[in-house]
């Protein structure tokens, strides 16, 4: 995404799943349909959201988008709505 001396645009995204079991075909999938929908190989920035932390289920979810980092669908990931004590946890488990 690239026109002539123009700085290439930085593609950005957020992804909010309904809190429930995470495999990683689902996470997969998730990831894929952005990047066809973009039209790009590389996702920039993906934004993980999550709202229940009753289900822990976002501790898999990130584990299966580090891995999707890994093999370069992702660049770089951030989290959103995550309060110290859950961004802790996460920090802790990867």
């Amino acid at each position: 995404l690239r026109r002539n001396k123009e700085p290439p645009i930085q593609v950005l995204t957020k992804w909010v799943p309904r809190p429930s079991d995470m495999p990683f075909e689902l996470v997969e999938a998730a990831v894929d349909a952005r990047l066809q929908r973009l039209g790009v190989e590389q996702i920039d920035l993906l934004q993980f959201h999550w709202w229940d932390y009753n289900n822990k289920n976002y501790i898999q979810a990130m584990k299966h988008m580090k891995t999707l980092k890994e093999q370069g669908k992702i660049k770089n990931l951030a989290l959103t709505n995550f309060d110290t004590e859950h961004l802790r946890e996460l920090v802790e488990v990867h």
